[in-house]
């Protein structure tokens, strides 16, 4: 585990810091307190595996359909518990979302032009994420 990612992690759990990452993969991991296996979406920081688990990733349905659908796509996740020894992290996309919302959403005035860029798409919906908070341009 390098030191840097491990620093970064510790940051975003103790700090409530949103970091970046792409989903690779969709796991089933075992979960003691339900006793029964959750869908999981994968994400590599560095060498570290950052599990996030189907209820934190603040979709309306929870199937491993929709979690499909964003493989590839680049999340914001807030870091809740860190495993140094088997390198493995568990993160909220829906804490990071939240705290995003609070920050950029509130900035953004009445026919503001915000770029976005499109996570998912599934039958007449699309998830969108901002990207810029305000640009120069006014629509008309």
């Amino acid at each position: 585990m390098s030191k840097l990612a491990l620093k970064e992690l510790m940051r975003s759990k103790e700090e409530q810091r949103i970091l970046t990452g792409k989903i690779s993969g969709i796991e089933d991991e075992y979960y003691k307190l339900k006793n029964a296996k959750i869908s999981c979406a994968i994400v590599w920081y560095d060498n570290i595996k950052i599990l996030i688990p189907s209820e934190y990733l603040g979709l309306s349905k929870i199937n491993k359909s929709m979690i499909r659908g964003m493989l590839g796509a680049e999340i914001d996740f807030i870091v809740k518990e860190i495993d140094t020894i088997s390198n493995i992290a568990i993160a909220s996309r829906k804490e990071a979302m939240q705290l995003r919302a609070e920050l950029k959403l509130s900035k953004l005035k009445v026919n503001d032009t915000a770029r976005v860029r499109i996570i998912a798409v599934r039958y007449k919906t699309y998830y969108c994420r901002i990207v810029w908070e305000r640009s120069c341009y006014k629509s008309r």
